[in-house]
């Protein structure tokens, strides 16, 4: 069996010029550094399941214009959302599911018009439901197991056309 242990900051050094990493369930270990914007030719990025990556997500500008793809669930990520994630126009998915991270959710989240699946479920997040409600693209949003508040009304689902899966459990919704 092979077990790899590999410091995330070495690692984004070899790879800013890919445009896919994938690299789930592979030990990594340490903080995100604030080099993640090195990659900023990535279409791709995907480190689920590293539950060795600690720490905040950095606070720096994002440039990273090209990224349709986040993936950073599992881990073991604390602190907020920042709020240059809403500078990632081309993000088609975000997951940050099942990490320790709290705090509100930025408004500038509602700028990613192109999301289509958001995974925010499984922290200690909070504020209301309305922070979402711009967001057209939606096919799947997982928000369980948070503390998110707001009112869910009949006319709701007009806010989000092509929603598909909604989990909103274990918050204080009514």
């Amino acid at each position: 069996q092979l077990v790899w242990s590999l410091h995330i900051s070495h690692l984004l050094h070899i790879l800013f010029v890919f445009v896919r990493i994938l690299l789930a369930n592979n030990n990594l270990q340490g903080t995100i550094p604030d080099e993640i914007q090195y990659v900023h030719q990535s279409e791709t990025l995907v480190l689920p399941f590293n539950s060795k990556i600690t720490g905040t997500l950095p606070d720096g500008p994002s440039t990273l214009e090209y990224l349709q793809d986040l993936q950073l669930q599992h881990c073991r990520l604390t602190g907020t959302v920042p709020i240059w994630i809403g500078d990632i126009r081309t993000l088609a998915i975000l997951g940050l599911g099942n990490n320790l991270m709290t705090g509100t959710i930025p408004g500038e989240i509602g700028l990613l018009d192109k999301l289509e699946v958001l995974g925010l479920d499984d922290n200690s997040f909070e504020g209301n439901l309305n922070i979402f409600s711009n967001m057209k693209s939606l096919k799947s949003m997982y928000l369980e197991d948070n503390a998110f508040t707001g009112t869910l009304y009949e006319n709701m689902y007009e806010n989000w056309p092509q929603l598909e899966e909604l989990d909103l459990s274990s918050n204080a919704i009514y």
